[in-house]
């Protein structure tokens, strides 16, 4: 970090401007959840790694103490809280020398670029995608000694600018929303309009096989496009099928070609999280050598012709509500599906020229969609760098903070 001598500042070690708290919490605490994307907030429910049943260890977090997730802290994960709560005992909760140190400072100068690129240089690999910060890494992190005025001055401004950005970033996102729902509302008026007219059956009508597939041990990165692969669940994904979404075999291993994804397939997840599970896909094309895994099934029908319209029959609100239902799990991160519930699920039963006619009308809704939802994402992208780039020209020096639009003297 050469920057830093630029600043003429004395720089001092993190371990003599925090004192690790270990103080824990009591079971009715509210818990915390830590991300880089939203910072410290009140866990969601169904969010991330179930928490534990036993809360006895998890640690207390106050007002303006530093919290560092010390296996994804590369990626951003530590923040400053402005909540109270608990965090699980893999977190590190620290309290700041206030006297030395503002904490909002501290907050935005551990999460600016050039100090997760020395933390992700400080971290060690834990395959196969996780990094773990040591505490003797953390310990020695050089942190320059800002005055607390100008400090407060810096936290201000981001504070400000921050904030402005942050809005517009959850404009866009719920426009994105919009976009989603409007689409959702073409198919499910469309595939209403096709039942009205002709009527449901029970989809096992026209099933001829449930098929799931096997999940071999493979390696931790995507196959290579002349290696064999197995989907991941994630390759079914809100309608979509995403073939980038594989893990790699083993070299030397084929895998069982029976199991082989092919165009016009449809898929569906066998079990995933309770608003995912029943995900469903029609495969319009893929790549060679992809193989089905044990969570995902491969539908069968009596005419391949329908995989499509029954893919986006199975994507309507109401066929949704009914998985939920049947959905069964004792966890609540993970439920399953059985084949007889798939089997029992209602399709509108339509002619082919009105199925293919209702596709046609979905599809349209659903392309429009997409490409608004990647304009929206990709300004949404180039707020967040702008963000990042503020952050990193504040704390960093390049920016007179007394001077720009929004600083305070």
């Amino acid at each position: 970090m050469n920057w830093l001598g630029s600043l003429g500042l004395e720089v001092v070690p993190f371990w003599t401007i925090v004192a690790e708290q270990r103080d824990l919490g009591g079971t009715q605490d509210e818990l915390l959840s830590l991300s880089a994307e939203h910072g410290l907030r009140h866990r969601v429910l169904r969010e991330g790694r179930a928490a534990s049943e036993d809360l006895v260890a998890y640690k207390r977090v106050l007002r303006h103490d530093l919290v560092i997730n010390k296996l994804s802290a590369r990626d951003g994960a530590i923040a400053v809280s402005e909540i109270e709560g608990i965090v699980s005992p893999a977190y590190w909760v620290f309290g700041i020398d206030t006297m030395r140190f503002a904490p909002r400072f501290l907050h935005y100068l551990l999460r600016s670029a050039p100090y997760q690129a020395e933390i992700a240089r400080r971290s060690k690999s834990m395959p196969p995608a996780q990094f773990d910060l040591p505490r003797d890494q953390l310990r020695t992190l050089p942190i320059p000694t800002v005055p607390l005025d100008e400090q407060r001055r810096i936290a201000d401004f981001l504070d400000t600018e921050t904030t402005h950005l942050d809005a517009i970033v959850r404009t866009r996102s719920a426009q994105a929303a919009r976009v989603s729902e409007r689409a959702q509302a073409v198919l499910d008026v469309t595939l209403s309009e096709v039942a009205a007219s002709h009527g449901s059956l029970p989809l096992r009508r026209e099933l001829r096989a449930i098929e799931q597939g096997v999940s071999p041990q493979c390696e931790s990165r995507p196959a290579g496009l002349d290696e064999p692969g197995v989907l991941k669940l994630s390759a079914v994904n809100s309608g979509q099928y995403l073939e980038d979404e594989n893990k790699a075999l083993p070299e030397g291993v084929a895998g069982d070609r029976r199991y082989e994804v092919r165009s016009g397939d449809l898929l569906m997840s066998r079990a995933n999280t309770p608003e995912r599970v029943g995900d469903v896909a029609f495969v319009r094309k893929t790549r060679p050598g992809l193989l089905l895994p044990d969570l995902i099934y491969r539908l069968a029908l009596g005419r391949p012709s329908d995989a499509e319209f029954v893919a986006t029959a199975l994507r309507s609100t109401r066929v949704r509500a009914l998985l939920s239902v049947t959905a069964r799990g004792t966890s609540q991160s993970m439920v399953k599906l059985r084949g007889e519930d798939i089997a029992a699920l209602p399709i509108p039963a339509a002619p082919p020229f009105d199925r293919d006619r209702a596709v046609l009308t979905i599809r349209e809704a659903d392309e429009t969609a997409h490409h608004l939802r990647i304009r929206i994402s990709t300004g949404e992208g180039l707020l967040r760098e702008r963000r990042q780039a503020l952050i990193t020209a504040a704390v960093t020096g390049q920016l007179d903070v007394t001077t720009a639009r929004g600083g305070r003297s």
